[in-house]
């Protein structure tokens, strides 16, 4: 049975965090190996520089052997690559995230805090924590343009609602989750600008 859109639950956060981290190594892994993989090409090629380096990018498209090993070395690790972020989505399915799980942790710009909110064994105030984190970020901007950047993070909210509706697949008509979208971005500018307005109270 689906957890309620709203649902927003401490072990999830915790698992979700440690997962990405996980999978972001393992992304830089694949980075790392498919640039030695065209370094080796290169240099197996011929294709050194005039400083004695080897670059792990293509340097030819006439050399047609030599393009066609790179273009099957790229679409491998590509592939690889491309793997990774369905596994990750597939995963965060399985674990029944919800919308405002997913909106809350799209983005976030303190994982340490996140992480530590996320072992406690109560309620949590998470989009405040979320939200405060925002303001942590850009506290030291003037006034004016603490105002403008949280302008600009309510309009780019409206991307991280579509990108929500794309991962669950959210239709016009699915009332409940598209009111769960409404209601988190409200909150979250409502308390973004609590938030700002303290700094100048301060």
């Amino acid at each position: 049975m689906a957890l309620p859109h709203s649902v927003i639950r401490n072990e999830f956060v915790y698992a979700y965090i440690h997962r990405r981290e996980s999978i972001w190594k393992r992304r830089s892994t694949l980075i790392a190996e498919r640039d030695e993989r065209g370094r080796e090409i290169n240099r197996r090629h011929g294709y050194i520089e005039t400083d004695g380096t080897v670059s792990s990018s293509i340097r030819s498209h006439v050399d047609l052997p030599y393009a066609e090993e790179m273009r099957q070395s790229e679409a491998k690790f590509k592939a690889l690559y491309d793997r990774l972020s369905i596994d990750e989505a597939n995963a965060n399915r399985n674990a029944g995230m919800t919308v405002y799980e997913y909106l809350l942790l799209e983005e976030i710009q303190d994982k340490e805090a996140f992480l530590q909110a996320s072992q406690d064994t109560g309620y949590y105030d998470w989009i405040g924590l979320k939200a405060q984190a925002e303001i942590d970020h850009i506290k030291h901007n003037s006034f004016s343009d603490i105002q403008r950047l949280i302008d600009m993070k309510k309009s780019h909210f409206g991307y991280a609602g579509k990108r929500c509706r794309e991962f669950f697949g959210i239709k016009p008509w699915d009332v409940g989750a598209q009111a769960a979208i409404i209601a988190f971005a409200g909150e979250f500018d409502k308390r973004l600008r609590a938030y700002a307005g303290n700094l100048r109270a301060v």
